[in-house]
């Protein structure tokens, strides 16, 4: 089972500050997708889907200065 690495999220917000964290399965994004972190303060985490047999659980990450990263996050 796949499962997302909060630990490795919560580094990158601490040491790259983005406006905005969505969490899911990069495979799967549009379904599984949800904020959990926007203008310095965590939402509730519960609705992104991390976990899954096949795909890849991962974040995506606006920056200040516009640009999007995206981090696969598995344990």
């Amino acid at each position: 089972m796949n499962e997302i690495d909060w630990k490795k999220v919560e580094e990158f917000i601490k040491e790259r500050k983005p406006l905005e964290v969505n969490a899911g399965l990069l495979q799967d994004w549009f379904y599984t997708a949800a904020i959990v972190y926007k203008d310095g303060e965590w939402l509730d985490k519960e609705k992104a889907y991390t976990t899954s047999y096949w795909a890849t659980p991962g974040f995506k990450a606006e920056m200040q200065n516009g640009d999007v990263i995206e981090v696969a996050a598995r344990k």
